[in-house]
């Protein structure tokens, strides 16, 4: 087997990052598995995710990759999550497969998985939130919940932590053009992110987003969650003064 790691950072790469991605190429190369890691520097992360495409592509046609791993500059995860997500995907035929974390700076506590926001959501999260509908990122939501199955399918995940088969990127560039990652405006002025952007194009072409509620990692900027689901959905609802208190109590 054969993994890309693909990381956009911005100047430099968090110390807990490098400690995190160090484990993980050891990890792997103990294991026999060979790994590369394609970096990019960016001002602006979609120029970098493009750019790391065009710098795999280079790559894989010299000696094929069996999966795409992407991992951000601000994540840290264990070595062996990495190897579990892709033998997950590997063993349930997933072509995408994320794992789960948190997000950074929402009022709430919720995971960057995202789902299609109707009518009804829209006015009913418009209400009880103390915040602009723009930042529920266009037509979808953060969701609340999460599913009690191993595996759930979502309609966005965030590029964080996942992992894909390359054939995904070969039929996103066949089917919408090589620019995978170019900002899309709105009619609203509000422009796509690149992770929203990105599994847009994937389902267009027919794939699942799936997600293993396995696989938890950690959020640099925010606290950093290993813990227990049925905890978490009780608390879901905390303020962000009280995370630190909830997520590091004794259950």
């Amino acid at each position: 087997m054969r993994i890309a790691i693909c990381t956009p950072y911005y100047k430099q790469l968090p110390a807990k990052t490098c400690t995190s991605l160090i484990k993980l190429v050891y990890n792997l190369t103990r294991a026999g598995i060979e790994s590369g890691h394609i970096f990019s520097d960016y001002t602006y992360v979609d120029e970098a995710r493009q750019l790391i495409w065009e710098r795999f592509k280079k790559e894989h046609d010299k000696k094929p990759f069996d999966w795409i791993m992407h991992i951000d500059s601000d994540q840290t995860f264990f070595p062996n999550q990495v190897k579990q997500l892709i033998s997950d995907a590997t063993a349930n035929n997933f072509p995408i497969l994320s794992g789960i974390y948190f997000g950074r700076t929402e009022a709430q506590v919720t995971p960057v998985l995202m789902r299609k926001l109707d009518d009804e959501t829209r006015a009913r999260m418009a209400e009880a939130r103390e915040k602009k509908i723009e930042e529920l990122r266009g037509p979808y939501y953060r969701i609340a919940n999460i599913p009690a199955e191993q595996f759930f399918e979502v309609d966005v995940a965030g590029l964080g932590f996942l992992a894909c088969k390359p054939k995904v990127y070969e039929d996103i560039v066949e089917k919408t053009g090589p620019y995978i990652f170019d900002l899309v405006r709105m009619k609203d002025g509000s422009k796509r992110r690149d992770d929203v952007l990105w599994c847009e194009k994937a389902r267009k072409c027919g794939y699942k987003i799936m997600v293993d509620r396995r696989i938890m990692v950690g959020h640099m900027g925010g606290e950093v969650l290993f813990r227990d689901f049925k905890a978490w959905c009780a608390e879901r609802w905390l303020a962000s003064n009280k995370r630190n208190e909830a997520f590091h109590k004794e259950e």
